[in-house]
């Protein structure tokens, strides 16, 4: 599963897991930035999110 695809998969960021692994793939993506995924990565903005205060780090990305 690719980072991208994981960050969509955990978007509501529910449960500790979906917040550790929505993080850690936003880590990855961040040490190997690609620009051509920018639009991909705000698509994965989801208004239902129960933990805005991270879906802020994906915004400042």
């Amino acid at each position: 599963m690719s980072q991208l695809e994981n960050l969509n998969q955990n978007r509501l960021l529910r449960t500790p897991e979906e917040i550790n692994s929505f993080e850690m793939s936003l880590d990855e993506i961040r040490s190997k930035p690609n620009d051509e995924d920018l639009r991909a990565y705000h698509l994965v903005l989801d208004d239902r999110c129960e933990q805005p205060e991270i879906m802020f780090g994906l915004i400042h990305f």
